[in-house]
């Protein structure tokens, strides 16, 4: 887009990105999977959020073991639909639907952004655990098939998934989340890296960042990161 010009094609760019929900309060998973996929038409992203990470889901009528589940759908646009599981046909439309940030190519990197209250977080509960799964359909003659990389995994016992979250006080404090891009406050480079301090962690919890670059070639768009807190 030249500089200066905040529209294109008779769309401007911020309508373009919330498509149409505008996430007041970011959250966004970031899915980084083992296997390259086709991010465009072929790809689905599924995630399922268990709101308060506490192992009752709104879902259970549906077959679905999540309170809310995220669709990064595969077709044209790719929106992230986000469907309320506690609501009466629950699937059959978007709660809301936001832009699909991701790579354009194929990637193993995708994100989905929501807002925060979409997905059931408040100041007073603010935790959620969930589950990932990313499929794309692979030919071999005329026989279709998919291949799918799965993260989160249930606990036996009480099915909360192993993958959490703590809204407001995670882990690790990041400071900045986010560089460049559409959901950035600023560069993370020469005199002003990113900084990053010990949260909820416990000592001796280490947990690792997993750090992305949509824009680089597959082989070097994650980096995982790990931590020592200390204990």
């Amino acid at each position: 887009m030249p500089p200066g010009t905040d529209e294109l094609a008779g769309i401007t760019w911020q309508d373009f990105l919330v498509d149409p929900d505008p996430p007041a309060e970011p959250v966004e998973f970031g899915v980084q999977t083992a296997g390259v996929h086709n991010t465009t038409e072929t790809l689905e992203v599924d995630v399922l959020v268990d709101s308060g990470a506490d192992g009752v889901y709104a879902g259970d009528d549906e077959g679905i073991p999540a309170d809310y589940l995220l669709v990064k759908q595969p077709a044209p646009g790719g929106e992230v639909c986000v469907f309320d599981l506690s609501l009466a046909d629950a699937l059959s439309s978007c709660a809301a639907t936001y832009f699909p940030d991701y790579s354009n190519y194929n990637s193993n990197s995708v994100g989905l952004v929501v807002s925060a209250e979409d997905i059931g977080l408040t100041n007073a509960e603010p935790s959620l655990a969930y589950q990932v799964t990313a499929c794309t359909g692979t030919f071999s003659g005329d026989v279709p098939g998919q291949f799918c990389d799965t993260a989160g995994t249930p606990d036996p016992e009480t099915g909360v998934y192993d993958a959490r979250l703590n809204a407001t006080t995670p882990a690790l404090r990041i400071n900045p989340l986010a560089c460049e891009g559409f959901w950035s406050t600023r560069p993370c480079s020469g005199d002003r890296p990113i900084r990053v301090a010990r949260g909820a962690a416990a000592p001796g919890d280490d947990p690792g960042i997993l750090a992305l670059f949509p824009n680089n070639a597959p082989s070097r768009n994650p980096t995982v990161v790990s931590t020592d807190t200390g204990g």
